[in-house]
C-alpha cells in the first residue's frame, strides 16, 4: 500500500498542513462528527486488486486489476481500505468480495467496502481463462488481516471469525477504522479455480438370455444362449455363476429346476435377466452315516468317545428315493486334520492331495440302495485339550446332490501339571532341604512318555535322588512311561546347601514337564519352581554371591536365534580386601551362562599385577603370560562353574598399592561363532611397610663394608627362612582345589 510504504516528506507536509488546518479552522461546540468516507484520496490503491497466487507465490509486486490463469490455478485478492476523512470513525466496518456463481472464461469478482455510517464503496477485477471455462472457489483458511499500516504481520480475525465470512452476503467485520493514513490497512484471501466439467452421456446397457429347451426330463440338458449391449462385462448367478462373455451359450444340466441369472454392466449401469429350465421329473437321494469306535467300544451311532491312537470307522448306507435312475454316483468323505486314513472297503480308495476317501457306485436306479460302505481312520495325536471330530459325507450325480447326517467323536486328551514344594522355606548354608514333586494328569486319558527335569540352582548339591534316569551335574531326569487320566507321579530329592552361600541368597529349584497323549503327539507341557532364602549365621568364605544375570542376547552370528544365543556372566570377589604386603589373598570367581543356549569352549583368562605370585590355583590352570588361564569347556544355559584361588602380594611393597586382578571370558555359540568377550575385576590395597632387609641397608648404608654387607645380607636369608617356616600357609603340592559346576537360578 502507498501510504504503508511511502511515507515521504510530501506526506508528513500533508499532515502538517492538516494540523494547521485544524489549529486555524477549529469546529465551534455545534459541529457535528464529519461523515467516514472509504478510499477517495488521490494516492489510494484500487480497493480490489488479484494476482496469480501459483504462477507468483507470495509475490508483493504482481497486484493488478486483471489476471490470466491456467485451470486450477490459485488466485490472490487484496481488498484494500482507507477512512479518508480525519476525525471520523468508520462504525463496524465490513468487507466482502463476491464471485459469480456459474463457470466463464471471464470471471469479474467484485468488492464492496462500507460501514454503518459510511456509503459503500465498490470494486472489481478480471480473472481470464486460458482453457475451459471455470468458476471461483474460496479456500478456507486463507484469510489475512493487515490493519493500521502492518504490512509485515498478519493479525488475528477480530469477533471470532474464520475468515470465510469475506466471501458471505453480512462480510468481514474489521472493526471500527478512525479516519487517517495510520488506520489504513487490508485484507487478503485466496480462491481456486475449479475447471467446468463436461458430462458425458451414458447408454444404460441391454442383455437378452434364452434356454432351448425350456423344458427337460432328468438326465438331459439346455442350451443356454446370451447377447449384450453397450456393456463391458457381464457375471452369472442362480443355477450358474462366474465371468461370462458379453454373448455365447453353454449346456447346462440341470437336476431340478433351475433359473439362470446373467448381469451385464458397463458405463451407463447395469442390466439383469434370467431364463429357467424346468426339469419334469422327482430325483432323490438319503445317505445315513454312523460311527464306531474300533479300539474302545462306546458312545452311539451318530456320536461317541475317543482316545488320540484309537481308531474310527465311518460306515455309509446309500437309498435312491426319487422316481429317476442317478448315474456317475460318486461319494466322497473329507477327513479331519486329527484323522489319519487306513483303510477302505467297498471299492473305496484314498486321495491324499484332496485328504478325501472316494467311491465310485456308478448308477443307482429308483430306489436302488449300496450299503455299508465304510473307512478306518486312526485319530492322531497332538492336539492340547479336549476337542470335536465331525464328519459329513457328500454324494454327487448326474440329478441330484446330497450330503449325509453329521456325526461327532469327543476326543478326551490328558492334561499334565505340576507342583513344586518343600520341607523348608529357608535354609542355613549346610543345610539340608527336600523337595517334593508331583506329576499329575488333569486330563482325560493317558499321558505316556512323560519326562521330568529337574534343575537345581548353584549352591545346592545333590543327596539322594531316588528312581531318577540321570543325573548330570545340577540337573536330574525322570522318565514315568504312562499316567493314567486322574492319576499322578511323586517325586523326593534331597539336597545340602553350600556352606559359603551368602546370607538372604535365594535358591531357586525349576521343574519343567513333557508329555506324550495315547497317539505319540507331543501335546502337554509344564513347568514351575520353588525359591528358598538364605538365612544369615554362616560363617562367609570366598564363595560369591551369584546374582542371576540379565539376559542381552549377543548378535554376533545372524545364523542362530537372538533367543537361543548363549550369554557368559562373570563374578569375581577377593577375600580380603585390604592385606600387608607379603599377606595371600583368596578370589572366587564364577562363569554363569545366562543365555538360551549352549556355550562353547568356555576360557576365562586372569590376569594379575606384577606385584602378586599364585599360591593356589582351581583345575584346569594354565599360565598364560602375565597370568594365567582356565578352560572351562562346554556350558549349558543356566549353568555355571565355580573356581577358587590364592594370590600373594610382594613383601617390598611400599606405602598404599591398588592391585587389580582382571578376569576375561571367551566363548562361541553352538554354530561355533565367536561371542563378544566378557570381563570382570577386583581390586585390594596392599599397604606396607618396607622389607626388613632394605630398612637396615638403609641405616647402615655409610657404615659397613662391602663384606660386612654381605655377611648382613646371609643373616636377613636366614631370617626370613624362619619367618615363611613359621607362617600359617605353607607351600605344599601345587595348592589345587576342585571346580565344581553348578546351576544357575536366572531370572
Amino acid at each position: 500500500m502507498k501510504k504503508i510504504i511511502n511515507f515521504g516528506i510530501a506526506s508528513v507536509a500533508i499532515v502538517l498542513t492538516g494540523l494547521v488546518g485544524l489549529v486555524l479552522i477549529a469546529p465551534t461546540a455545534s459541529a457535528q462528527t464529519p461523515s467516514p468516507t472509504f478510499n477517495n484520496d488521490w494516492q489510494d490503491y484500487k480497493t480490489l486488486r488479484v494476482s496469480n497466487y501459483t504462477k507468483n507465490p507470495n509475490s508483493s509486486t504482481n497486484w493488478t486489476t486483471t489476471v490470466y490463469a491456467d485451470n486450477g490455478d490459485v488466485i490472490s485478492f487484496m481488498i484494500y481500505y482507507h477512512n479518508t476523512v480525519s476525525g471520523s470513525t468508520a462504525g463496524d466496518t465490513r468487507v466482502r468480495v463476491s464471485f459469480p456463481t456459474g463457470y466463464g472464461a471471464s470471471i469479474t469478482p467484485s468488492a464492496t467496502l462500507w460501514a454503518q455510517n459510511a456509503n459503500p464503496l465498490g470494486d472489481t477485477a478480471y480473472v481470464v481463462s486460458n482453457a475451459v471455462s471455470q468458476r471461483l472457489e474460496y479456500e478456507a483458511g486463507s484469510t489475512r488481516f493487515y490493519p493500521n499500516q502492518n504490512s509485515a504481520t498478519s493479525q488475528p480475525l477480530p469477533y471470532g471469525q474464520n475468515g470465510s465470512e469475506i466471501v458471505s452476503a453480512n462480510g468481514l467485520r474489521i472493526g471500527d477504522i478512525a479516519g487517517g493514513w495510520p488506520t489504513q490497512g487490508y485484507v487478503v484471501f485466496r480462491a481456486r479455480l475449479i475447471p467446468e466439467t463436461i458430462a458425458v452421456p451414458t447408454v444404460v446397457p441391454t442383455v437378452t438370455l434364452n434356454s432351448n429347451p425350456s423344458q427337460i426330463t432328468p438326465g438331459q440338458n439346455a442350451t443356454l444362449s446370451w447377447s449384450s449391449a453397450n456393456a463391458t462385462s457381464c457375471s452369472a448367478s442362480g443355477g450358474w455363476s462366474g465371468s461370462k462373455s458379453l454373448s455365447g451359450s453353454e449346456i447346462v444340466y440341470p437336476s431340478v429346476t433351475t433359473s439362470y441369472v446373467l448381469t451385464c454392466s458397463g458405463t451407463g449401469g447395469q442390466a439383469s435377466t434370467q431364463a429357467t429350465v424346468t426339469v419334469s421329473g422327482n430325483p432323490a437321494v438319503s445317505i445315513n452315516q454312523r460311527v464306531e469306535n474300533v479300539s474302545y467300544p462306546n458312545g452311539g451311532s451318530t456320536s461317541n468317545n475317543a482316545w488320540p491312537g484309537n481308531t474310527l470307522r465311518y460306515i455309509f448306507d446309500i437309498t435312491n428315493t426319487g422316481n429317476a435312475a442317478l448315474s456317475n454316483v460318486e461319494l466322497g468323505d473329507y477327513l479331519s486334520s486329527n484323522l489319519e486314513f487306513l483303510s477302505a472297503t467297498n471299492g473305496g480308495y484314498y486321495n491324499s492331495s484332496q485328504n478325501r476317501v472316494v467311491w465310485n457306485p456308478g448308477t443307482l436306479t429308483a430306489g436302488a440302495s449300496v450299503n455299508s460302505l465304510s473307512f478306518t481312520a486312526r485319530v492322531k495325536g497332538g492336539a492340547t485339550g479336549n476337542y470335536q471330530i465331525t464328519n459329513r459325507g457328500q454324494l454327487t450325480s448326474n440329478l441330484v446332490s446330497a450330503e449325509s447326517n453329521q456325526v461327532t467323536t469327543a476326543v478326551l486328551a490328558p492334561q499334565v501339571s505340576v507342583s513344586v514344594s518343600a520341607n523348608r522355606t529357608d535354609i542355613l548354608p549346610g543345610g539340608e532341604v527336600v523337595y517334593y514333586v508331583s506329576i499329575l494328569n488333569n486330563g482325560s486319558s493317558p499321558a505316556t512318555d512323560v519326562t521330568a527335569t529337574v534343575t537345581l540352582p548353584f549352591g545346592l548339591t545333590i543327596i539322594e535322588a531316588p528312581g531318577a534316569s540321570t543325573i548330570s551335574g545340577n540337573v536330574i531326569s525322570y522318565r514315568f512311561p504312562i499316567i493314567v487320566a486322574g492319576s499322578r507321579q511323586d517325586i523326593t530329592i534331597r539336597t545340602r546347601a553350600l556352606s559359603g552361600l551368602n546370607p538372604y541368597s535365594i535358591l531357586v529349584v525349576r521343574v519343567d514337564v513333557s508329555s506324550r497323549d495315547n497317539g505319540a503327539g507331543a501335546i502337554s507341557n509344564a513347568s514351575n519352581s520353588y525359591s528358598l532364602t538364605v538365612r544369615n549365621g554362616a560363617s562367609v568364605p570366598f564363595v560369591p554371591n551369584i546374582i542371576p544375570p540379565v539376559y542381552v542376547p549377543p548378535t554376533a552370528n545372524a545364523n542362530v536365534p537372538s533367543d537361543q544365543l548363549p550369554q557368559i556372566n562373570l563374578v569375581l570377589q577377593a577375600n580380603p580386601d585390604r592385606v600387608k604386603a607379603g599377606e595371600e589373598v583368596s578370589y572366587a570367581l564364577a562363569a554363569v551362562n545366562g543365555g538360551r543356549g549352549i556355550a562353547k569352549n568356555v576360557s576365562v583368562k586372569i590376569e594379575i599385577p606384577d606385584e602378586m605370585t599364585v599360591v593356589e590355583s582351581g583345575d584346569g590352570f594354565t599360565p598364560n603370560g602375565s597370568g594365567f588361564s582356565y578352560n572351562l569347556g562346554d556350558l549349558n544355559a543356566n549353568i555355571g562353574k565355580a573356581i577358587a584361588f590364592k594370590l600373594k602380594t610382594s613383601k617390598d611393597l611400599k606405602n598404599e598399592n591398588y592391585l587389580t586382578v582382571t578376569a576375561t571370558a571367551s566363548y562361541a555359540d553352538k554354530n561355533g561363532a565367536v561371542q563378544p568377550e566378557i570381563a570382570t575385576a577386583a581390586t585390594i590395597v596392599a599397604e606396607g611397610p618396607r622389607t626388613l632387609t632394605a630398612l637396615l641397608s638403609d641405616i647402615f648404608s655409610g657404615i659397613f663394608t662391602t663384606a660386612a654387607r654381605l655377611i648382613f645380607l646371609i643373616i636377613a636369608v636366614l631370617t626370613l627362612i624362619a619367618y615363611f617356616l613359621n607362617r600359617r600357609y605353607a607351600f605344599v603340592g601345587n595348592g589345587r582345589k576342585e571346580a565344581k559346576e553348578v546351576a544357575v537360578p536366572l531370572a
